[in-house]
């Protein structure tokens, strides 16, 4: 069984939880999520089983969309509703356009501090671990993309106003720490207080099916219907067809001049493109020629 299946996960597990579950359904070792997501919120992610986990560091470089709720007024250690309140003020004089400039200041490149309770590793441990420790340590900032924020719902029913709104941003992007920048920025403190993807990449939150309807559909011997192709998430990159002896060749890892390809000139190249023989059989992702390599290099092989 080889293939992608786009998970709804719910709130409540871990993304290490869906893989684990998923092991037992499906009866395979050989299986791997696409992206962390926090226990608490819900949403797209994706899952490769077997030949398919060759390719999550493909689907993982693909922007994501979240949809969340800031609550402005309220700090916290964990920079969401899950944990202790470090800071609590009655918001004055609230102002949505405010909010809205300052969100449009955060679109772009940008330097992000990741949050103590996160799983990046420091010093080999992970930053939760030093956390239940009850110790800080100091995080290298890493570089991030917010290709766009916007607001889609202001909600002034008390003191602690929520804005509703909508993110898509570059992998590695927490965005409760987005959230706490936005709320220091404006002064008032802020925590996200529900958050859900609803795209990773090409995966969609409306095609995205529950961990129970997968549990059905196996159980009825029908999932491989769910399973998408393993070149379904690598439609950014170029397809180039590779003859039959070229074929031989690659799936031994060799290197190969663009003799051993039909149809080049048709076709403009990315850095690095999907391989198909003959048949129409998505055989390899190589690097295409460059000023330095004017063959294309076999990076992963799937025969």
């Amino acid at each position: 069984m080889d293939g992608i299946i786009n998970v709804l996960k719910p709130p409540g597990m871990t993304s290490h939880d869906v893989v684990a579950y998923l092991r037992g359904v499906l009866h395979t070792k050989k299986i791997g999520h696409t992206g962390t997501l926090d226990p608490a919120v819900a949403g797209v992610l994706p899952i490769c089983v077997g030949k398919a986990t060759r390719i999550i560091e493909y689907i993982n470089e693909a922007e994501k969309v979240y949809r969340g709720e800031m609550t402005f007024g309220f700090a916290t250690d964990t920079q969401d509703a899950m944990g202790n309140v470090t800071h609590y003020q009655k918001v004055k004089r609230f102002s949505p356009k405010r909010v809205e400039e300052t969100l449009n200041n955060f679109v772009g490149k940008q330097q992000q501090i990741p949050p103590m309770v996160s799983a990046v590793h420091y010093q080999g441990k992970k930053l939760y671990e030093w956390a239940r420790e009850g110790k800080t340590v100091e995080r290298p900032s890493r570089t991030i993309d917010i290709k766009d924020i916007k607001i889609l719902q202001v909600i002034l029913d008390n003191d602690f106003p929520r804005v509703l709104f909508e993110v898509a941003c570059s992998k590695g992007t927490y965005v409760r720490t987005l959230v706490s920048d936005i709320g220091q920025q404006l002064g008032w403190g802020a925590m996200l207080s529900f958050l859900v993807r609803t795209r990773s990449g090409c995966f969609g939150i409306d095609t995205a099916v529950t961990l129970k309807e997968i549990a059905v559909q196996s159980e009825a011997g029908c999932l491989k219907e769910r399973l998408l192709p393993l070149d379904y998430p690598l439609q950014y990159l170029s397809k180039v067809t590779i003859n039959l002896e070229g074929r031989e060749k690659i799936s031994h890892g060799m290197s190969l001049g663009s003799q051993w390809f039909t149809g080049l000139s048709d076709v403009p190249l990315t850095d690095r493109v999907r391989v198909y023989d003959s048949k129409g059989v998505f055989i390899a992702i190589a690097k295409a020629p460059d000023d330095h390599n004017c063959q294309f290099k076999p990076l992963k092989v799937f025969l």
